[in-house]
């Protein structure tokens, strides 16, 4: 604070980063667990998302939905050079220390990929309370029998329709959970999306991409390798 030249604190820090006390090598992940839950199309996930979109577009619209929710029909491929970014990530200042100097994401950055909402506030307590309804069976056998489960055969879509919809949406599209099938963790902010709630879900979404950075550093710190590890 005050100092105008803050280039030492960089460079002590810079002493402390996974670059200088890891080994860079290319088996950072464990191959069978670390990004298992790596996004992919679920088969039967497209129709359901072409009868929701039919009934839901403008309120996704309203809300800044629209484009992500678009992005889960993406078949990204997992690129693991780039992810060796990871090494030059400082877990005190929460950017990236480059030569150049610290880069770290922003708002800015997640509203232009995903044109999620930054704006507005949400006390996190309010997302602590049980959903209205419990969803058909936690213990599927993967996603493909969530959507089973929970797509109707009408023409119309319902609240509770919408709501795990948008459950697995942010489950297995957003914040890319551990578990490879349904589960109720993001059931309450599903709910309260559908209620025509503005939720601020790109400050989330952010919030959740830098646990997941500080994570990785912590393991890549002590050159183990990354386990199961989940986020944006």
């Amino acid at each position: 604070m005050g100092n105008l030249d803050p280039s030492r604190t960089i460079v002590i820090e810079t002493n402390r980063i996974p670059f200088k006390h890891s080994n860079m090598h290319s088996n950072i992940w464990d191959k069978k667990t670390s990004i298992r839950n790596w996004p992919s199309i679920i088969p039967g996930w497209r129709n359901w998302l072409i009868k929701v979109v039919a009934k839901k577009r403008t309120y996704w619209v309203l809300r800044n939905l629209d484009q992500c929710i678009s992005l889960s029909l993406c078949d990204i491929k997992k690129n693991e050079s780039m992810l060796k970014v990871l090494f030059f990530w400082s877990n005190t200042y929460n950017v990236f220390l480059f030569r150049q100097g610290p880069m770290s994401p922003s708002l800015a950055d997640v509203h232009m990929v995903t044109c999620l909402n930054i704006r507005g506030h949400i006390n996190p307590f309010n997302l602590l309370v049980k959903p209205s309804f419990k969803l058909e069976s936690i213990r599927t056998r993967g996603w493909p029998q969530y959507i089973i489960s929970h797509k109707s055969n009408s023409r119309s879509v319902s609240h509770r329709e919408h709501t795990t919809f948008l459950n697995m949406w942010l489950d297995r599209y957003v914040f890319c959970g551990k578990a490879c099938s349904g589960t109720s963790n993001f059931l309450t902010l599903a709910e309260k999306i559908s209620r025509n709630l503005e939720i601020p879900l790109g400050k989330i979404v952010l919030g959740a991409l830098y646990s997941l950075l500080n994570r990785v550093s912590h393991y890549l710190m002590q050159n183990e390798t990354v386990p199961t590890i989940t986020g944006p």
